[in-house]
């Protein structure tokens, strides 16, 4: 039984040892390590030198390379250069004649892409923290290239000087160039390009906030590893945050960078103008205690009361007497719309208007001749009828044109006192003689 379980664990191990024979050179060279590293410095002209190292670390240290590490063939090594970074046209020919079939593209971000094909990784004797023995071991893979700032770039602390980068195999990536970070001075240039400032309109009144004053750009991507800060100077050249306007006046926007504990300040001055408030709007706030009306009467707008929505924003309260209505008097007999005006803006409300009409008569005055001859026609002369209305009004009538007059009955065949019964503009009323 035992024989029996020691030969299929030989057989087993055999199959694992077949295996591991057959993976790729790549996975031997990701297990054994490929170390990257990635320098940057600050050159006195303000480019930045950028330097790429890669090399394959021996299996064992280098005091006994018996087993050295498999190479790693045809790798494609790639570095990512930021958008706020310029590759200058020198630097791209130099790279081109040093690295041929160098392949240098623009990302649509604004970076550039470098990328070398066909990069062989020989094992490179290390010791044993993993540091190359010969510094100028020729299995090192080096690449070194200038750089200058984007005008537009204001610099900053801690700027990233790579992208995304590495040793690919097969699109695989086996390693990565660590980050590294280098101190740009602050460029006077880009940071006046950076300050935008708004020439303020209020009234009279209104809030003045300093943020109103410039336009915060300290998210912007050519100033995010810079330290912004904006600070506003009033007309009297004190430190101003907000409060309330009464007078135009010049005021001093202040953009300052500070990069390495020194402070860069750009100034720009802004003006404030104050224009006169005017109305933007009227609103009925009350309507006149009167609101209900007969056709010909005159408007009375006792008890109106209008506001003015100002273009500030605030609310006056108009003075009656400065307001005017129309029409002043109400000849249409329904719902009639009345509008308001006030420093040339209007406003309307509603009245409802009823006819006039006659509701009654009455003989206010007896004819002059109160007597008549049988068989004879009396004679109405001298008489006056008052006619009265709803709207209360009275209109007297003596045109006898106007009136109807009958007698109750036949008057010229009767002796003795009559009634009649006259009709002015509808209404009736009776007298006797």
């Amino acid at each position: 039984m035992k024989k029996r379980l020691s030969t299929k664990l030989t057989a087993l191990l055999l199959v694992l040892l077949f295996v591991l024979s057959a993976v790729p050179a790549v996975l031997a060279a990701d297990a054994e390590g490929i170390a990257c590293s990635r320098t940057a410095e600050v050159l006195p002209d303000g480019n930045v030198r950028i330097s790429l190292r890669a090399y394959q670390t021996g299996r064992v240290p280098a005091a006994d390379m018996t087993e050295p590490g498999v190479p790693v063939e045809r790798a494609e090594v790639v570095d990512t250069i930021p958008p706020y970074f310029a590759l200058y046209r020198s630097q791209r020919e130099a790279l081109q004649a040093a690295y041929p079939g160098i392949q240098i593209t623009s990302n649509a971000d604004g970076s550039t892409r470098i990328a070398l094909d066909a990069v062989d990784f020989p094992p490179v004797a290390t010791t044993t923290d993993g540091l190359p023995v010969d510094p100028n071991d020729p299995g090192i893979f080096t690449l070194t290239y200038e750089v200058g700032t984007t005008e537009s770039f204001v610099g900053g602390n801690q700027v990233p000087t790579g992208g995304e980068s590495g040793v690919f195999v097969d699109g695989i990536p086996v390693a990565s160039f660590p980050s590294s970070t280098v101190q740009i001075p602050v460029s006077t240039y880009a940071l006046r390009q950076l300050m935008e400032t708004n020439d303020v309109r209020l009234y009279p009144g209104q809030k003045l906030r300093a943020q109103d004053l410039y336009v915060d750009r300290s998210s912007d991507p050519s100033a995010v590893y810079a330290a912004l800060s904006y600070a506003v100077l009033g007309p009297d050249g004190a430190p101003f945050t907000e409060g309330i306007v009464t007078e135009p006046g010049v005021y001093t926007v202040i953009l300052s960078a500070t990069v390495g504990g020194r402070t860069t300040e750009i100034r720009r001055e802004t003006t404030l103008t104050l224009e006169p408030d005017t109305v933007m709007m009227l609103r009925i706030e009350s309507l006149p205690a009167k609101t209900t009306y007969f056709v010909g009467q005159s408007l009375q707008t006792d008890g109106l009361s209008v506001v003015a929505q100002m273009r500030s924003g605030k609310e006056e309260h108009i003075a009656p007497d400065t307001l005017t209505a129309a029409p002043t008097v109400l000849r249409n007999a329904g719902t009639q719309t009345v509008t308001v005006f006030y420093q040339g803006m209007a406003t309307t409300f509603t009245v409802q208007v009823d006819p006039v009409e006659a509701v009654a008569a009455s003989v206010v005055r007896m004819p002059q001749n109160d007597t008549f001859f049988y068989l004879s026609e009396p004679d109405f002369t001298g008489l006056v009828v008052r006619v009265y209305y709803n709207d209360g009004s009275a209109l007297d009538i003596d045109d006898l044109s106007q009136m109807t007059i009958v007698p109750d009955s036949d008057a010229r065949v009767r002796r003795g006192e009559q009634t009649f019964r006259v009709t002015a503009n509808g209404m009736s009323g009776t007298f006797p003689m």
